[in-house]
């Protein structure tokens, strides 16, 4: 039973967070809406409305159940609740005023994209405009489509409370330049509301006016701001944030490390930090935090939370002019400053010389890479097999083919060989059996391995698999 349900869950997200349904959702949202316009714009005959009843009930019922498989996915549901509150009173059509709410929902499209995979793509298709420029490239973005949504709102509003009860309001037109006019706050006069849902709504255009052109104003002064001086990070906000991932240094290889660390975790509300001497040309967000300083010291490191965090990932920080074995020498004294503050942390690290290897591990760190190693080793058989670099980047990709996954022994699965469990896998075709973990060591291939309960499978799949 808790095999089939943790399976049921996995495929459920797999639906719920494909690309395919998020575009899905964001077709039916302005499909709702522009049926709520034209119903409240314009008079149908009872030939129209038996055709866009239906289609509008199923599209309710449809984000019901979005809304429902969302938040039982949802690894805490009352933060889901407070966090998707519109959403939720957006299904609540009975009363005249939750109608309007449903334009709200085309805030959520924001939210899609930008935790999506293509919404990932489109930010780093445009990273060779800067950190400064590509950030407020998106503020703008936001701040404009905010804007459409609030004069949208207040068009669609006035009408569904004025229209039969106040002459001024004909059609979409009127309630439009009503609108402008309100949430500017210039005020003809030529078009005012008269129902007490009319003017609770002016009341609110005019708030969200004041309050919108002063974000504006605020934008652009701190565009102008940024184009002297480049905002620092001090790690401020981060108070309350727990089991977050650290990276310590910045190089290269930097931004890899971040994007292939948002697409692990992006289904989970996981933060990650970076700590850098000086802030480096990337585009950080809410769930993308910096922090400037010697990733060295204690107090750098308690600002970003050490003490919280789950992992941190040293880096051979090669931003500054000092030499390999310099390099090294601060990553190892970052592990030892780590270690100290909180044993419990998992931590990999980044090295560049092989003779540091005993240093390193003496730091008490769980895992380390020899960068220049590697390379090495993957040229050699580049050349010894042609193409073979390709399967390497396959496995080591999260966004694209298949992985290397770590799953329990089941069961079913422990005190029989470990070829006999290949071969079932295969069989059931859940993916490629390639060894075994066990007490920290691994174990490639063992044919005739007896698999124990406490083992660690290690599984070539295109996608995590429920245990077996």
């Amino acid at each position: 039973m808790g095999e089939t349900y943790k399976q049921f869950k996995r495929l459920l997200s797999d639906f719920v967070y494909s690309s395919f349904f998020e575009i899905f959702v964001i077709f039916c949202i302005i499909t709702s809406v522009t049926f709520l316009l034209v119903d409240s714009s314009m008079e149908l005959n009872k030939t129209v409305q038996a055709v866009i009843r239906p289609i509008e009930l199923g599209l309710n019922l449809f984000f019901i159940f979005e809304y429902l498989a969302r938040i039982f996915l949802a690894p805490n549901r009352w933060i889901f609740v407070k966090k998707n509150l519109i959403d939720l009173i957006a299904l609540l059509p009975i009363l005249r005023f939750f109608r309007l709410v449903r334009i709200l929902r085309l805030i959520r499209i924001i939210k899609i994209i930008r935790s999506s995979q293509w919404g990932t793509a489109l930010t780093n298709r445009s990273s060779s405009l800067g950190a400064e420029l590509q950030g407020k490239a998106v503020e703008a973005s936001v701040i404009s489509f905010v804007l459409a949504t609030i004069i949208l709102t207040g068009s669609v509003g006035i009408l569904i409370f004025e229209k039969g009860q106040n002459e001024q309001f004909q059609g979409f037109l009127d309630g439009f330049w009503w609108s402008i006019v309100t949430l500017t706050t210039v005020g003809y006069g030529d078009k005012f509301p008269i129902t007490t849902g009319g003017r609770i709504l002016a009341v609110v255009i005019m708030l969200l006016g004041l309050s919108f052109f002063a974000l504006i104003t605020g934008f652009v002064s701190s565009f102008i701001m940024q184009r002297y001086k480049r905002e620092e990070f001090t790690g401020m906000d981060l108070i309350g944030v727990k089991n977050h991932i650290i990276i310590c240094g910045w190089n290269s290889n930097a931004s890899t490390v971040i994007e292939e660390l948002l697409s692990l975790y992006k289904n989970e509300l996981k933060h990650f930090v970076v700590i850098a001497e000086e802030q480096p040309d990337y585009f950080f967000s809410e769930r993308i935090h910096f922090v400037k300083g010697d990733f060295t010291r204690r107090e750098i490191l308690g600002r970003a939370q050490i003490e919280y965090a789950s992992s941190v990932i040293v880096l051979a920080d090669t931003t500054s002019e000092r030499g390999p074995q310099d390099v090294d020498a601060r990553t190892i004294l970052a592990s030892l400053a780590i270690e100290r503050i909180n044993s419990d942390i998992y931590t990999c690290v980044e090295i560049l010389s092989p003779e540091n290897v005993d240093h390193i591990t003496n730091a008490g760190v769980d895992e380390f890479i020899i960068s220049a190693k590697y390379t090495g080793n993957l040229l050699a058989h580049s050349v010894k097999n042609p193409g073979i670099t390709k399967v390497y980047n396959e496995l080591l990709r999260s966004t694209e083919g298949n992985q290397i996954y770590k799953i329990p022994v089941s069961t079913n699965m422990a005190n029989r060989s470990f070829k006999e469990c290949a071969i079932e896998f295969l069989e059931k075709q859940i993916g490629i059996l390639i060894g075994l973990e066990r007490n920290k060591n691994h174990l490639i291939n063992p044919q005739d391995e007896i698999v124990r309960d406490t083992d660690t499978l290690l599984l070539i799949a295109n996608h995590e698999t429920a245990d077996y």
